[in-house]
């Protein structure tokens, strides 16, 4: 019955369930944030079509590129929900409290949408009164989130001391691997987020810009998902590559904020959602930059063979 009772142990560690949390708070947090997220998509989806019903988004100005916005700020739900969901599954404190800051980056996004879609729409009480409830909605739900988080960060402190044991020096190495694998996962939202708006409102495809940013988005992506492998791996030549991916992308960056304010003409539709999103995007870059070069230091002290183990432990047993 032993015998039986391990193998069941090991299905569940490797098979569907493991997929799912596995304690009572990390199932309420989850089940939070996919709450939140059904009601932001609902009322998201009602304000995006009264702003459609009270204004003509097929003449050039700053209200064509509204449903982009509207769109891009549903799929950050949606990419909260598989943050979170990951976080809990791999009860990482440090993705925990990263999906925390990215909602916090929601709250601050719905009080701007809302400033400058009522600037667009003027007064309108059917657009206001969504607009209005969302940042309330979503501020609500970042307490409670504040206050999970604080509950999942002391129950998963086991779990991390199980893995890298106690020596102080190991598990800062493991905590700046863990900020690293978040950096590059947020990297990925606002790269593409910002890409997308850069194609769809801003060049035209007989713009050299355009296959530019059509080769830099990919290439960006996939940068970004080799770096884990070559980080944890401690491979210094895939490290290298991303490392100097990641400049060119602070140099992009650059660029962009800079023609964004020195063409006005070009951009004046766009200005502020595309600083917005430009600026959140050098920001996190760099970070992972300097995130990053914290974690090559650290190679040849011992991480990678413990994060090995910890990959062979989770095929055999329940973490």
């Amino acid at each position: 019955m032993r015998a039986a009772a391990m193998r069941a142990r090991r299905h569940n560690a490797c098979g569907p369930a493991a997929q799912f949390p596995s304690t009572l708070l990390g199932r309420i947090t989850l089940l939070a944030v996919m709450l939140q997220a059904i009601i932001i998509v609902i009322i998201e989806s009602v304000a995006a079509n009264q702003f459609i019903a009270a204004v003509d988004i097929s003449r050039p100005g700053p209200a064509r590129g509204v449903p982009v916005y509207l769109v891009i700020f549903i799929f950050a739900q949606l990419f909260q929900i598989v943050l979170a969901w990951d976080a809990i599954v791999k009860q990482n404190t440090m993705q925990i409290g990263a999906f925390v800051g990215f909602n916090l980056i929601i709250v601050c996004y719905s009080i701007f949408q809302y400033a400058q879609l009522i600037n667009l729409a003027g007064n309108d009480p059917a657009l206001k009164l969504p607009l209005i409830v969302i940042p309330f909605i979503t501020g609500a739900f970042q307490i409670l989130f504040f206050y999970l988080a604080s509950k999942l960060y002391y129950e998963f402190g086991w779990t991390i001391f199980k893995r890298i044991g106690a020596d102080p020096v190991m598990r800062s190495m493991y905590r700046s691997y863990q900020i690293f694998v978040l950096l590059v996962k947020v990297d990925v939202f606002f790269v593409f987020g910002f890409g997308i708006q850069f194609l769809v409102l801003v060049i035209r495809t007989s713009d050299p810009e355009f296959a530019l940013t059509i080769a830099a988005i990919p290439i960006m992506l996939l940068v970004l998902a080799t770096a884990v492998y070559g980080m944890r791996t401690e491979n210094k030549l895939i490290v290298s590559g991303f490392l100097f991916g990641v400049v060119l992308a602070m140099g992009y960056f650059i660029f962009k904020i800079v023609r964004i304010y020195t063409q006005p003409a070009k951009y004046s539709d766009t200005k502020y959602y595309l600083t917005f999103f430009a600026a959140l995007s050098l920001l996190m870059v760099i970070s992972t930059f300097v995130v990053a070069i914290q974690c090559i230091l650290n190679f040849g002290k011992g991480l990678k063979t413990h994060l090995l183990e910890t990959d062979k432990a989770s095929r055999a047993t329940i973490v």
